[in-house]
């Protein structure tokens, strides 16, 4: 017999077969858990190891051995005329067929649905062609290395390595790892594999700026991710005036060496993109400053970063690049809850639409510019405007993360929520390491109730920046009724960056919750009306609400509350009027546009009810229903969904509907017991099934104020910033709970 006839008799075929499908699922499977777990490499290569290893001892134990009925036997011994061969071959055949069942259905899971991302965001993520890295279409520049004497050099190797990302960007085929990400990495010492593999590129540029008085050595160096190899490297020793002259020169060497895959230089496609040049090494200097102090986002280096800017600009007034950052450093130091500073939104129009101006006269093309369009319009409630603007800066910067990002909160605004959730994953998959986008995702994960995936989220923005993950984390506890672990969290933010608006806002809401109104009080005085209204002390709100709107008159943040304080207050001819003053401000005239929540609309709603105006309840009505609509199209299963249903179904007399999504509402975590006090809702307030709702709500608020009491009497997680006040312990006791 020929040992392919013998080979084939005694099944060695088929074992090998079934062994080669059985260690593809295997290995395939141990790829997804083991990168799930951050498993080191080691683990998979020692797994893979074990599956090489055992092939040929599986392929000689089919040779040397036989099943019998009796067993395992050593296949010189079995006698022929009892051997089982055919039986067992077509077993093997059954497995073999299940085993490339599962095989085949595993591959189109993972290419169809589940798809390649394995990133911060799973599952129902990233389907743009953006996240995937294509074989040579990609590219993320590393913060060159300061190998100057001065530590405080940084900005200035940062500040060469962005600007050549900057014009890199522009180049047409060509994905650029956006600078959050790519900053990521400064100071590690990763290997460039795995950078490139986070932020899914397939090429890596690196480099070091030693600055020494007037001389500059600049190296750079592009590197092929996936096997190591250089494909082009250069030193160049100048002096600092030839910096800009630099920067186009390795930027152009790159498009050089990548211009046969990318077809970078194809006709019609793209200008040849430059650095823009300031006229003196000096005014570029300050500027650098100045924008990487803009990237902390705080109000000490905001306004630092102003100075450096107006110092830049002092040294070369016609420096486009440092316009276009003071205006956008002055825009954030205005006074609002998303903001960080207190600046009333007629002095930062003031300021800095000359700044804006004055950039798109001396470079139209500066995406910056219009970004920087976009956040004034976004401050100014114009989200129209701001859809124009960045759309226009991300047509000449794709990789411009501020826009998208005040893009993104434009559309959530105008509830179109399937575009803003688009728009959230092109982000991700452009800038894959950006703390804003990561945080951003958390809500219409929270939203839509998928639990899991924004615990994962919070876990690895833990890793990236500890404040932001203080306030995921926090906000994912408020999501589920837990009010006393969001506040420990929300504590624990507030010890870590104890002037920030947004952050106080929501652990003053959330003090107010379970009752602790003087400690909400404590966290940050000049916004003291929210914990007023809170209290239901309204009048004190209105009162300081208007004296705010004094010296600050279109603040649309302000002009909100104080409108909501009127409405709860029931003086509905004075919150129509506050209300209709917001929509001016917007440029709307007397109407919305659309851009509220279904609640506020509705509110809105009964308020000009009930001041004689049926026509604008009508339209107001038509926003809400819009609203809602919008929101379940999109999935969105939220306490504030819900909420949102019973406001309208109470607005339409429909008082079974009007219960039922309250009491959902409340299954998700909705445990703001002023809900019960909105005006829409007065019918309700001696109807039986309503009061046990309420009743529900401030039972489960009791619970949750105990824990905050032990939490801040005995547990306090941040004792060495904060300490509450003498009244709030006054016969506490420890308990357990």
């Amino acid at each position: 017999m020929s040992l392919f006839k013998e080979l084939k008799e005694r099944n060695v075929f088929r074992v090998a077969l079934a062994y080669i499908v059985a260690a593809w699922i295997l290995l395939q499977v141990a790829d997804v858990v083991l990168n799930n777990i951050t498993a080191p490499d080691w683990v998979f290569q020692a797994i893979l190891l074990l599956v090489s290893l055992g092939f040929p001892f599986a392929l000689i134990f089919s040779w040397a051995f036989e099943l019998t009925p009796e067993g395992l036997k050593k296949e010189r011994d079995v006698d022929r005329s009892q051997s089982i061969r055919s039986e067992t071959g077509r077993k093997l055949n059954a497995i073999f067929m299940g085993l490339l069942i599962i095989a085949v259905a595993g591959f189109a899971a993972d290419k169809y649905v589940i798809g390649t991302d394995r990133g911060l965001v799973t599952n129902d993520s990233l389907s743009s062609e953006a996240s995937r890295p294509d074989s040579s279409h990609s590219i993320a520049v590393l913060p060159f290395v300061n190998m100057s004497s001065d530590p405080e050099q940084d900005y200035f190797s940062d500040g060469i390595s962005e600007e050549i990302l900057n014009v890199l960007a522009q180049l047409p085929n060509l994905r650029v790892a956006a600078r959050t990400s790519s900053f990521q990495f400064k100071g590690q010492n990763e290997d460039v594999g795995k950078i490139a593999k986070s932020l899914k590129v397939a090429n890596v540029l690196e480099g070091s700026v030693r600055k020494s008085g007037t001389r500059l050595r600049i190296t750079a160096q592009l590197i092929k991710a996936s096997d190591g190899y250089h494909l082009w490297s250069e030193t160049y020793d100048r002096d600092i005036d030839d910096i800009f002259a630099i920067q186009d020169e390795i930027a152009l060497a790159i498009g050089e060496a990548l211009k046969v895959e990318l077809k970078l230089d194809a006709a019609g496609k793209a200008k040849k993109p430059r650095v823009i040049e300031a006229n003196n090494s000096q005014a570029y200097d300050a500027f650098l400053r100045g924008r990487g102090l803009i990237y902390l986002r705080n109000r000490e280096s905001l306004e630092e970063a102003v100075r450096q800017l107006e110092l830049s600009l002092r040294l070369d007034p016609d420096y486009a690049p440092a316009h276009a950052q003071l205006a956008i450093a002055t825009i954030l130091l205005q006074d609002d809850q998303a903001s960080y500073g207190d600046l009333t939104l007629q002095e930062v129009r003031r300021r800095a639409i000359p700044h804006l101006e004055r950039a798109l006269e001396l470079a139209p093309d500066l995406a910056d510019a219009y970004a920087g369009m976009g956040l004034l319009a976004m401050s100014n409630g114009d989200h129209s405007s701001v859809i124009e603007y960045t759309n226009k800066a991300l047509a000449l910067n794709p990789s411009n993360i501020d826009a998208m990002n005040w893009q993104y909160l434009t559309l959530g605004f105008l509830g179109r929520y399937e575009e803003e959730m688009s728009l959230l994953k092109k982000m991700i998959a452009t800038d894959p390491l950006n703390i804003i986008a990561n945080s951003n995702y958390v809500a219409p994960l929270v939203a839509r109730n998928d639990i899991d995936a924004a615990r994962r989220v919070g876990d690895q923005l833990m890793e990236l920046s500890k404040w932001h993950g203080y306030t995921t984390r926090a906000y994912i506890a408020e999501a589920l009724g837990e009010t006393a672990e969001a506040i420990r969290w929300g504590l624990v933010a507030y010890a870590d960056q104890p002037l920030d608006t947004r952050s106080n806002r929501a652990l003053m809401r959330r003090l107010c919750v379970v009752g602790s109104y003087d400690e909400a009080r404590r966290i940050a005085q000049n916004i003291v009306y929210l914990v007023d209204a809170c209290e239901g002390s309204y009048q004190t709100a209105i009162e300081a609400t208007q004296e705010k709107l004094a010296s600050d008159p279109d603040n649309l943040s302000v002009l909100m509350e104080a409108a909501n304080a009127l409405y709860m207050d029931r003086r509905f001819v004075d919150a129509t009027r506050v209300y209709n003053q917001m929509f001016a401000v917007t440029g709307h005239g007397t109407e919305p546009d659309g851009s509220l929540e279904a609640s506020v609309l509705v509110d809105i709603a009964y308020a000009r009810l009930q001041a004689g105006d049926s026509k604008g309840a009508a339209n107001a009505m038509k926003l809400a229903r819009q609203n809602l609509e919008g929101m379940r199209k999109a999935s969105l299963d939220s306490a504030l969904l819900h909420t949102s249903a019973a406001l309208v179904a109470a607005y339409d007399g429909d008082n079974n509907a009007t219960l039922r999504a309250l009491g959902i509402a409340i299954d998700r975590g909705g445990r703001d017991a002023t809900t019960f006090r909105d005006p829409v809702f007065n019918k309700l307030q001696s109807d039986e099934g309503f009061i046990a709702l309420r009743d529900r709500v401030t039972a489960l608020n009791a619970v949750e104020a105990r824990k905050v009491l032990q939490l801040m009497c005995f547990d306090n997680p941040i004792p060495h910033a904060w300490q509450p006040l003498e009244a709030t312990c006054k016969g506490a006791s420890k308990e357990t709970i």
